[in-house]
């Protein structure tokens, strides 16, 4: 097993994990085979990325240490942003992840580049994270991550993309995300990034969600699916990825 850390790969009986990588396929007898009944599995159960339904699941609480309310001045954004953030936040309106707010919260946005281009919307959480009660909730440890894929040979690694924004938060909190921007402030319906328990909360969900395939190893919004054989890893991926 080798790790490159400088380009976040992980190395294991010659299969490369890399950080983008959807589906990692191992050096079998017939790979092409192989590799086109897992792009047919793909293509079957894939969602449009305009669906983002919310999962029937608890919802995300906020719970506060004391009463003070995280109230911040508004951070300023790039002029040449401006018209990128507001059809961002016309677009996360019409998927009902976030709405208008009044709320007393007040947390400040900022936008960023991603590597494409397209614009990242961020909130900076850190005052309403310092007063936020933390989730007693622990990861799987390393050792017993690599104990479970002992003997196996294919793999297959899903992103869940946008999976935050299919947990809603519960009503009596969503006010507390309230965040400001050049066009007004907003609050979540759904769990955002930033917040301190989420990435807790919602790997706890999906690992619910999944408890009864073994072959799964979850890690907040990414799936990893093992295998000791094709027959085994085309068996089991329909029953997660459905």
């Amino acid at each position: 097993m080798n790790f490159d850390f400088n380009n976040q790969t992980i190395t294991i009986n010659k299969i490369t994990f890399t950080h983008d990588d959807k589906i990692i396929l191992s050096n079998d007898t017939n790979p092409e085979n192989f590799e086109q009944r897992v792009t047919s599995l793909i293509a079957k159960y894939k969602i449009p990325s305009s669906s983002i339904h919310p999962l029937i699941s608890d919802q995300f609480k906020i719970p506060l240490i004391s009463d003070k309310v995280a109230s911040l001045l508004p951070y300023p954004v790039k002029p040449t942003d401006l018209d990128d953030l507001k059809y961002h936040l016309n677009e996360l309106k019409s998927l009902e992840i976030i709405q208008p707010s009044h709320s007393m919260f007040a947390s400040p946005s900022f936008t960023k580049r991603k590597k494409d281009g397209k614009l990242r919307l961020l909130i900076d959480y850190r005052e309403l994270n310092a007063n936020s009660t933390a989730l007693e909730y622990y990861f799987p440890s390393i050792s017993d991550t690599f104990f479970k894929l002992k003997g196996s040979n294919i793999f297959s690694q899903i992103e869940l993309e946008q999976g935050f924004y299919q947990i809603e938060i519960s009503d009596t909190d969503r006010h507390k995300t309230a965040f400001t921007t050049p066009f007004g402030k907003f609050e979540y319906n759904r769990v955002p990034f930033g917040l301190r328990n989420a990435p807790k909360f919602f790997n706890a969900v999906i690992s619910q969600i999944l408890m009864d395939n073994p072959n799964v190893i979850v890690f907040i919004d990414d799936i990893l699916i093992f295998s000791h054989s094709e027959q085994e890893h085309t068996s089991k991926s329909p029953r997660i990825t459905s």
